[in-house]
């Protein structure tokens, strides 16, 4: 929930800013859309926009769950118009307003995840989805057969549905992944994907821009795919996620927010505190990009502390020392208050015998060093890293995976902290 909060606080309410013109033209919409209802009506063709309608293959195109009023298409339209003017790149916005235009054809609830899902990815500096309304189609498709019984999570037994990439194909389209679950909205589908593991990193890939979500009641299957013509330059390409989301290099005019810019893309973070010191802009942009960079830079303070107090609480003094390393080396002296209390616990007797055990474990472990890592659980008996060696010697060889997992089985949590790569 956090991402909505920040979500009201940067994006524009676009619907109230109106002027006398805009006030015209929703007039004459409202005014098209009942003739187009009565036209629909008169034809008979009701609400749905998928009725009659096939696939390229000949497949009948599944119905909607629920297909959006016409205040619900406006209210969709000036949340895209948010987004597109506001924290996305510039190159997103032709692929926001094309899946703004797509929204027309898939469930009320298929449209919010995509928009819900690219007002985040935009808001951490990613690369816009696009819709492929035939894998919408194909997955609402599977949904369905889901809660009739005629498949279970990602598998079914229906000809020519099997797998994902069978449904797919019955529609004319592909991918390379897919998610399965449910929800009680389109939002609350996407939270339900979020809680890691495989289905949360196709949520934020880089590669994957393409998706399709199917909603049928409750049930959604959601599958993604990499498409090259689609990609687009975004801050998370350009190692710009200091910025402000929807500002760039070119938007600071300042000498002082250039020199602080550069500062923070090399991760000079002791030189950009000095360069913030100094900075005085004069414009409101240049001022709020101060603003801004001030906090962030806060928030890697922040982080390097957090990551070395959970490195700490599993007794991993080694990860400890590697982190305040490279905290020295960011930050230069601008820590020593923060990082006094880890280095004290470092130098102390204890600290340096779980440091040597530290060592050798890292190496007997990175090498899967079995004889290594015995000696450690000989030579260091007392010490977590012998705990860690002893879990990972004492699985069965044909199952065994990381010798850093009794870590990890310690706090759960743990991968969420760098420490992969702290080791």
């Amino acid at each position: 929930q956090p991402a909505t909060k920040i979500c009201e606080l940067l994006l524009p309410d676009v619907s109230a800013c109106e002027t006398k013109e805009s006030r015209r033209l929703l007039r004459d919409l409202r005014e098209l859309d009942g003739l187009r209802t009565e036209a629909r009506e008169a034809l008979r063709l009701g609400v749905d926009p998928t009725e009659g309608k096939t696939a390229p293959t000949g497949v009948a195109m599944p119905a909607l769950t629920r297909p959006r009023s016409y205040d619900e298409h406006l209210d969709h339209l000036h949340r895209t118009v948010a987004v597109a003017s506001s924290v996305a790149p510039r190159e997103a916005r032709d692929v926001l307003y094309g899946n703004a235009h797509k929204a027309r054809y898939i469930d009320r609830e298929e449209a919010e995840f995509v928009l819900y899902a690219n007002e985040i990815r935009a808001l951490v500096g990613g690369v816009a989805w696009s819709t492929d309304v035939l894998a919408c189609a194909a997955t609402r498709d599977h949904s369905k057969d889901r809660v009739d019984g005629n498949a279970s999570g990602h598998m079914s037994e229906l000809p020519g549905k099997r797998g994902f990439t069978d449904r797919l194909r019955r529609f004319g389209t592909s991918a390379s992944s897919e998610g399965a679950g449910g929800g009680s909205s389109g939002r609350n589908y996407l939270y339900q994907l979020s809680y890691g593991g495989g289905h949360t990193g196709p949520l934020y890939s880089m590669k994957r821009n393409r998706v399709g979500v199917g909603r049928y009641q409750s049930c959604y299957t959601s599958v993604y795919a990499g498409q090259k013509d689609l990609l687009h330059r975004c801050q998370a390409a350009d190692g710009e996620l200091f910025m402000p989301p929807g500002l760039e290099r070119g938007d600071l005019r300042a000498e002082a927010l250039q020199d602080l810019y550069h500062a923070q893309l090399f991760e000079n973070y002791g030189g950009a505190l000095d360069l913030l010191a100094a900075a005085r802009p004069k414009t409101k942009l240049g001022k709020f990009a101060r603003r801004y960079f001030r906090v962030a830079l806060q928030v890697e303070a922040d982080w390097h502390v957090t990551c070395l107090e959970h490195y700490l609480g599993v007794g991993d003094l080694y990860a400890v020392q590697q982190r305040v390393a490279r905290a020295r080396g960011e930050f230069g002296d601008k820590l020593d208050k923060r990082l006094r209390p880890f280095e004290k616990r470092l130098s102390t007797r204890a600290g340096r015998a779980a440091l040597a055990a530290g060592a050798a474990f890292a190496q007997a472990a990175g090498a899967r060093d079995e004889a290594a890592l015995r000696a450690v659980v000989s030579d260091h008996s007392e010490t977590v890293y012998a705990k860690a060696a002893h879990h990972y010697l004492t699985q069965d060889a044909a199952k065994r995976s990381d010798p850093w997992a009794w870590f990890f089985d310690a706090d759960p949590y743990l991968a969420r902290f760098e420490y992969a790569t702290a080791r």
